[in-house]
């Protein structure tokens, strides 16, 4: 499939068309929400020219839409969508504008990283999902490779071990063939969907724990590690720093780097947009939250607003200047 550019002629659909106009209105205030018509968009990635790339969950739709209002259909890729965590799952953009797309594939639902634009190629071919911690949310490391959290895939016995992807944040070669064997980066998560990478190569996560369990905003420190995959057997891996525990089950589903040390969550059972300042050690709620219906994720565009999803629109909030509150 062809992937214009916002050049002129270029398709304006109705997901797309709300979305530029909400990237481009002049005198959009802190706190004003704009609503943007997309069914599950759970995948979102800011682009550098300001604009912004939304994929739905179930249809496996991926839009693109230029800061100055231009819209063109991605892709569309084909996707399973049974059980509550399957679908299209993560995008990511690498510096010479190739998208990559994580999902999970019909029929034997394994999750699959792919590059969808403008060529169509797959770059792993993972474990087979199940209904709950697939995990699948992707992006670009400092280094150039691609990061995938995969959860427990509902297999906690796994977690810990060496050698398979269950509870893992991984990096993936974007030029690797299918067969490629990941890098483990840390171990020790129950479904880590939700992670930010920073420009220094820290990467925060949200981690989702089962049962009654607190959940975890966890640290993975940079330097990135590239080395060849430790032999099965390994007895130790990275582990993540612990920034806070958090009591409340409320599945975090989305963070967002923003200036000053602090990141936003979206959260899927608690439907906040929530800011946290980060420190050293830890990191702590901030203020009110910034939206209480936010769903599917969040990300940080261009301007420095915030992006983020319900379960059938994206909207806008001020990203920079919210963080000011206390």
């Amino acid at each position: 499939m062809n992937r214009g550019r916002g050049a002129r002629g270029a398709t304006r659909l109705p997901l797309a068309g709300a979305l530029a106009t909400l990237l481009v209105v002049a005198g959009c205030t802190a706190g004003a929400d704009v609503l943007v018509e997309a069914d599950q968009p759970a995948a979102m990635v800011a682009l550098a020219d300001g604009g912004l790339l939304v994929g739905e969950r179930l249809s496996g739709r991926i839009v693109r839409v230029s800061a100055g209002g231009d819209t063109t259909p991605v892709a569309v890729v084909e996707v399973r969508t049974d059980g509550e965590q399957r679908g299209l799952l993560g995008l990511a953009v690498d510096p010479s504008d190739r998208i990559f797309a994580a999902f999970t594939r019909p029929g034997d639902g394994a999750i699959v990283v792919a590059q969808v634009a403008p060529e169509r190629r797959d770059v792993w071919v993972g474990p087979a999902s199940v209904d709950l911690a697939n995990g699948g949310h992707i992006a670009f490391g400092p280094d150039g490779r691609l990061v995938i959290g995969i959860g427990s895939l509902t297999d906690e016995t796994l977690i810990e071990e060496p050698g398979v992807p269950n509870g893992k944040l991984l990096t993936l070669d974007p030029d690797g063939d299918p067969g490629q064997e990941p890098v483990v980066l840390a171990s020790g998560f129950h479904n880590p969907f939700a992670f930010v990478v920073a420009p220094d190569g820290d990467i925060y996560v949200g981690d989702n724990s089962p049962g009654d369990e607190p959940e975890r905003l966890l640290e993975v420190r940079a330097p990135l590690v590239t080395e060849p995959q430790p032999p099965p057997g390994t007895p130790t891996m990275p582990e993540p720093t612990l920034l806070a525990s958090i009591d409340a089950h409320t599945v975090a589903s989305g963070l967002a780097l923003l200036p000053g040390g602090r990141l936003a969550m979206c959260t899927y059972l608690g439907r906040t947009l929530q800011l946290w300042q980060l420190d050293e050690i830890s990191a702590s709620a901030v203020g009110e939250p910034l939206a209480s219906d936010c769903l599917l994720g969040v990300v940080t565009l261009a301007d420095g607003r915030l992006a983020y999803a319900t379960g059938d629109d994206v909207r806008v909030v001020a990203g920079a200047a919210s963080t000011s509150a206390n």
